[in-house]
């Protein structure tokens, strides 16, 4: 990741450093010779970064309160128990931790970790097939396709051993491919 000149800060939605310093008029991105994208907004910074560089999650999680990371890093733990083997990759565009399981050669996407200021979302892709004798899965109230969530805040009692369920359930889902289920 290459940053302009400049004193740096965190933004946490952007889940990148920044670096304070040049403007530019206008808005967009502008790919530069060297493979990377340059972002520049009206009266905003502009930043570069590799587009191959992956984001560490504990940076994304950096610009986030020390109880929404510790409630952050508490689900992602939770996703490493249920399955060991799950790809973690941050994904800025989402603004969350999304999780993959190996698949062959291939991976599916399956479940993520969406910190928000006041609270952390742990979330599964193909949610709506779990089986939640819990009923505590949401998403359903808002009309979502396929997604299923919960929401914690700092201090609340996380269900562990539901959710491990819950997460290993969601990864054998998005294993059965063409033959599994479909919205």
């Amino acid at each position: 990741m290459e940053l302009e000149d400049g004193p740096a800060f965190h933004d946490p939605w952007a889940g990148v450093k920044v670096t304070h310093g040049q403007r530019q008029q206008g808005a967009g991105h502008q790919h530069a010779s060297d493979g990377q994208t340059t972002t520049a907004a009206m009266g905003r910074t502009i930043l570069r970064v590799a587009s191959d560089e992956p984001i560490p999650p504990d940076l994304f999680l950096s610009g986030y309160s020390r109880e929404i990371r510790d409630l952050a890093e508490q689900l992602r733990g939770i996703v490493h128990e249920a399955v060991p083997e799950a790809i973690e990759r941050v994904r800025t565009g989402w603004r969350l931790i999304g999780y993959d399981v190996p698949v062959g050669r291939r991976t599916r996407y399956f479940a993520f970790v969406a910190p928000e200021p006041k609270h952390v979302h742990l979330g599964w892709q193909h949610g709506i097939w779990l089986a939640d004798p819990e009923g505590i899965l949401r998403g359903a109230h808002l009309e979502l396709k396929k997604v299923r969530y919960v929401t914690y805040q700092p201090g609340e009692e996380i269900p562990t051993e539901a959710l491990v369920r819950y997460t290993l359930e969601a990864a054998g889902l998005a294993t059965l491919g063409a033959a599994g289920p479909r919205a």
